[in-house]
């Protein structure tokens, strides 16, 4: 589900940057002051990303926030990669999920800023609209710099300070063997052969006796699966020349996409966004 750091002053270790990005493993970001010029940088390189918060942190004794990402919407692209820019004064990143926003093509947090957007250039000094926004997005955590580099932390107490710095949760502290789905630990448990989004997404494989049908498979993986709801998602998504093996990992895919282990809510979600 991401982490974002506030880095105020000195360094950070290696092995935190190593941590937060094996952790949080689809790309990353940073946001910086330079003579009051709001930069951002995105990439999904580590090493990349490594070389380039060094070198910023050298050459400025100000704030640096970084962002390592897990999708939750908004699979592809350097679009939906944090930090997201307001406007050219004011920047920020995001941990959590936003309930409502995100699809397939836009993230939650891309979206928000969407809205963010039409909002007055010093909202973050309306204590009313800061607590709207707090409200709004729940437990998750935003992390903004302005070009005089202030920050602003909303729902600050739900991360912790170590020393100087601010980190929305702890996975900058040790590699672990979870990702984090909304509130829940889906465990990292299925090889390297795997795609991030069967890591994220898939509930725990086991073996599938040989005897039983591909229908009989996608219940196994999926909830409210009828004849009717598996008919329904072949036509809804061309999927009419696609083996057995290829018609469950395209249903994943799109399951994927939209966060739930329902084909019902998958057809229904498909149909409404692209209006069918």
């Amino acid at each position: 589900m991401c982490i974002a750091i506030l880095n105020t002053k000195t360094m950070l270790p290696d092995e935190y940057i190593k941590n937060s990005w094996d952790n949080n493993d689809q790309g990353a970001g940073l946001l910086w002051n330079d003579s009051g010029v709001l930069k951002t940088y995105k990439t999904f390189n580590y090493k990349s990303f490594l070389k380039k918060y060094k070198e910023v942190r050298r050459q400025t004794s100000g704030k640096i926030v970084l962002h390592f990402r897990i999708a939750t919407s908004g699979y592809r692209g350097k679009d939906n990669l944090h930090p997201f820019l307001v406007n050219q004064d004011l920047g920020f990143v995001h941990n959590g999920v936003i309930s409502g926003l995100g699809n397939n093509k836009h993230s939650d947090t891309y979206q928000f800023n969407e809205m963010l957007k039409q909002l007055p250039p010093n909202f973050l000094s309306n204590k009313t609209i800061i607590e709207f926004i707090s409200n709004y997005i729940s437990s998750s955590k935003l992390v903004f710099l302005d070009a005089l580099g202030n920050h602003t932390i909303v729902n600050e107490k739900l991360g912790h300070w170590a020393g100087d710095d601010w980190f929305s949760n702890t996975s900058y502290q040790s590699y672990n063997d979870y990702y984090w789905a909304g509130n829940k630990k889906v465990a990292k448990s299925y090889g390297n052969s795997q795609s991030w989004m069967d890591y994220y997404y898939k509930p725990e494989t086991k073996a599938i006796a040989p005897n039983q049908s591909y229908k009989d498979d996608i219940r196994y993986y999926f909830d409210d699966v009828t004849d009717q709801e598996i008919e329904r998602f072949i036509t809804n998504v061309g999927a009419h020349n696609l083996t057995a093996k290829q018609l469950i990992d395209e249903i994943s895919e799109w399951a994927g996409y939209y966060g739930t282990y329902s084909l019902l809510e998958v057809n229904n979600v498909i149909e409404q966004e692209y209006e069918f």
